[in-house]
């Protein structure tokens, strides 16, 4: 969106330009494999005759112009009412098994992923077609327990709230936006997959315990037809893995106990955050 604070008739001069702008209002969404960025608008960003934004959310917006003519101080409202499109999210899960001999896993039998997820976004009645796709963060915290004792270290990303392998996470092709055209569907109301099948692997015989807690956040993110668009969050959905794995036997003999159960799935809302990350779970940033 672009605003400027224009004269009427031409060649009156105005000076001192200040904008309020409301909220939920940004100057640019960047997005790659290592990084996903909001650049607010800055205060300086506000004292251009011109002022250019987006907005994460629709709704009647009310902006406020000031500036000086004539050595009087002129404030001028302006409302604009913004649309938006219409999201549905909904997921489908299996359960936590042990594949032998070593993995433990969220699993549904192929071709199913084990938590599959299945969205569209429509735009309304009169815009042209848009596009979206899914974005993925996760934060994962896994524990490791020896018979001697000797635990391995926790990873580089325990703990940290990170990109989950690409962006986008589906479709592909991934890459950087809005440098590059990324994986997209077209907005319509066909179901468009994606899924996720969190696992660990490492259950070796010289392991005691596995104690797994992964929380994800599943972003619906839509960007508008424009070559200038970017992409904003429509729905997320926050579901977590939780999973356990205890070595009943003997380094000689391991013997695997893994309760089975489903992930915890949250309900799906309405966001205007978008997914920001500063490092990818994929991409180690000290090898």
């Amino acid at each position: 969106m672009q605003l400027s604070g224009q004269s009427l008739p031409l060649g009156v001069v105005l000076s001192n330009f200040e904008w309020e702008i409301p909220n939920h209002a940004f100057k640019d969404y960047t997005a790659n494999q290592t990084t996903g960025t909001v650049t607010p608008i800055s205060e300086a960003d506000r004292q251009y005759a011109e002022v250019e934004c987006y907005f994460a959310d629709a709704g009647e917006k009310e902006f406020f112009v000031s500036f000086d003519v004539d050595s009087e101080r002129v404030t001028i409202p302006l409302k604009i009412t913004l649309d938006e499109p219409v999201g549905s999210f909904a997921a489908s899960y299996g359960t936590t098994k042990f594949i032998p001999p070593s993995l433990m896993i969220l699993y549904r039998p192929p071709p199913n992923e084990g938590l599959t997820f299945n969205g569209t976004v429509s735009v309304p009645a009169g815009w042209p077609e848009g596009e979206w796709h899914y974005v993925q963060l996760v934060t994962s915290n896994r524990q490791f327990q020896t018979f001697s004792g000797n635990n391995p270290s926790a990873p580089w990303y325990h703990g940290l709230t990170v990109l989950d392998n690409s962006y986008p996470y589906f479709p592909g092709p991934h890459g950087t936006h809005p440098e590059t055209n990324v994986g997209h569907f077209t907005t319509g109301t066909t179901d468009q997959q994606g899924g996720d099948s969190p696992a660990t692997g490492g259950l070796g015989p010289v392991v005691q315990s596995v104690i797994v807690a992964d929380a994800f956040s599943t972003f619906l993110m839509f960007k508008p037809d424009g070559q200038d668009s970017r992409y904003v969050p429509i729905l997320r959905l926050d579901w977590n893995w939780n999973a356990s794995a205890e070595n009943t036997g003997t380094t000689e003999a391991p013997q695997w106990v893994v309760p089975e159960g489903p992930p915890s799935i949250g309900v799906p809302y309405k966001t205007s955050v978008h997914p920001m990350w500063q490092h990818n779970i994929a991409i180690n940033p000290n090898p």
